[in-house]
């Protein structure tokens, strides 16, 4: 079998064939923008591993462990998702979880501060061992303080104690 080559249609010249596929390779490559990320993605991951310190060291269950951690870990989640149109929130979707405390429009406020304070407030009052969490918390604030000014700091500070009251 022999394939015939067909002409280029008439009205179409080379260089229209040539910019086909340039533009199916541009929209190829066009990628939704991100959400804000969290400038250290590893804070939520030291936390974790504070709290799984902790727990292991009470001695807790396997169902009372599974609260330990979701309990913390949705406060976290909750402190990092204020003004992002992209996540929903979990207050009035989860049981006893209502209205939560928001940030004052206007206001700078440090997400990883906040999420740091809510986290740990939230999970010191689930473990015996808080002493563990209060060490790594007072570390991580140490460095968070001297990227913030002390304005933003002690903003994020208190909603971040607002929401792990919450």
């Amino acid at each position: 079998m022999r394939f015939k080559i067909q002409s280029i249609p008439q009205g179409m010249n080379a260089a229209t064939f040539a910019v086909i596929p340039l533009l199916f390779l541009l929209l190829a490559g066009c990628k939704e923008k991100h959400p804000q990320q969290t400038a250290h993605p590893d804070i939520i991951h030291r936390l974790n591993l504070t709290l799984m310190e902790a727990v292991v060291q009470d001695g807790f269950s396997p169902p009372v462990s599974s609260r330990v951690y979701a309990y913390p870990n949705i406060a976290a989640y909750e402190a990092v998702i204020h003004g992002d149109t992209n996540f929903i929130s979990y207050a009035e979707q989860l049981n006893g979880l209502s209205e939560l405390p928001q940030p004052e429009p206007r206001r700078r406020y440090s997400r990883e501060v906040v999420m740091v304070k809510s986290f740990c407030d939230v999970a010191r009052a689930m473990v015996y061992r808080d002493f563990i969490l209060d060490e790594a918390e007072a570390s991580l604030l140490d460095s968070l303080r001297k990227e913030n000014d002390e304005k933003t700091f002690e903003a994020s500070m208190a909603l971040g104690k607002n929401l792990g009251e919450a």
